[in-house]
């Protein structure tokens, strides 16, 4: 991991942060959380300020704030996103991300473009035409990110009948997928947790998540060979 990679995930963390915050009683940021956080900082920095918000949102969107997830980092608990090797914000860039003031986007799909751009990514053509029929009974296994956005903007369409975090498997072997499919949950409130794996999982594994069957499968061009050796091997070793 470099600065560069890390970048992204940190801001769009913060992104997310930023939904997040728009929807909450207790503020994360503006003038209140300000003051809060000078009488309780002493000697931590801004950089720890951002880890601190976004292991507390971790808790309850590990795909969307926890390293540990996002990076398939191994060896960590559930109770520690981060570990002893992650190398935190590069230096200024929790302040520059506290000192912004505008709002995040409020419709979910709008929010997911923008953290595509986060990331520097370039989202390929993908037509929605030829997503399967997606009923609230249909589960699906996805990879690549031209699927992923296909498919979210058509839960964000159907949201109140559909659940991503309950529907849908993701199959990744880049930590940006695994960020954007934990984001978009917490951009259409979806209660429950996102659901990613690597390509090198088994069946087993996939089975011990919840995922008892799948019924259909959506895969983008820009999809790894890897992802979609996977995606095939699990689909019918799972098919309904």
């Amino acid at each position: 991991m470099d600065f560069d990679t890390t970048g992204a995930f940190y801001r769009a963390a913060h992104l997310g942060l930023r939904v997040l915050d728009g929807r909450g009683v207790r503020r994360r940021f503006g003038a209140e959380a300000d003051g809060r956080w000078q009488q309780f900082r002493g000697d931590m920095t801004n950089a720890d300020r951002l880890d601190l918000l976004i292991k507390d949102a971790a808790t309850i969107a590990p795909l969307a704030f926890a390293p540990r997830d996002v990076f398939a980092l191994p060896g960590l608990s559930t109770e520690d996103p981060f570990g002893t090797q992650w190398p935190g914000a590069r230096p200024g860039l929790g302040g520059a991300l506290f000192r912004e003031d505008t709002d995040a986007p409020a419709d979910a799909v709008a929010a997911f473009d923008a953290a595509v751009t986060l990331w520097g990514q370039r989202l390929d053509a993908f037509d929605a035409a030829t997503l399967p029929r997606i009923l609230p009974s249909t589960r699906l296994v996805v990879g690549g990110l031209a699927a992923l956005r296909a498919v979210v903007a058509h839960f964000a369409a159907h949201r109140g009948s559909l659940d991503l975090a309950d529907q849908v498997l993701l199959v990744a072997d880049r930590p940006v997928e695994r960020q954007l499919f934990g984001l978009a949950t917490v951009f259409l409130a979806t209660p429950g947790k996102a659901r990613a794996v690597t390509p090198e999982v088994d069946v087993v594994k996939v089975r011990a998540m919840g995922v008892a069957r799948l019924d259909a499968r959506v895969i983008s061009d820009d999809a790894s060979p890897a992802v979609r050796a996977s995606i095939d091997a699990l689909a019918d070793a799972l098919a309904s």
